[in-house]
């Protein structure tokens, strides 16, 4: 598959920016409740996912894309089943 250069720049410089999310995942890890810290530990790989994704399409390495997608999805799955869960507990 081949990206054209401009886009995969716009990929790489959404990466970078993703870092961002990343860093806000970690400090919510870092609170002394449970609830907040699961929480955050799935959005952590959310965010880690997502910039796997973006730097596999922005170095043109389409394994790496497909891992973050897969990592992705079941990020997803597992934030579903989680929501599941609380919606049959309430």
């Amino acid at each position: 598959m081949d990206i054209p250069v401009a886009l995969r720049w716009a990929l790489l410089a959404l990466a970078v920016l993703q870092l961002f999310s990343v860093i806000s995942a970690l400090r919510r890890m870092r609170r002394p409740e449970p609830e907040p810290r699961a929480e955050a530990r799935l959005d952590l790989f959310d965010a880690l996912s997502g910039m796997v994704v973006l730097a596999g399409f922005g170095l043109g390495n389409m394994n790496a894309a497909l891992c973050g997608l897969a990592l992705t999805g079941l990020v997803l799955a597992l934030k579903a089943i989680r929501s599941l869960r609380t919606r049959r507990r309430a």
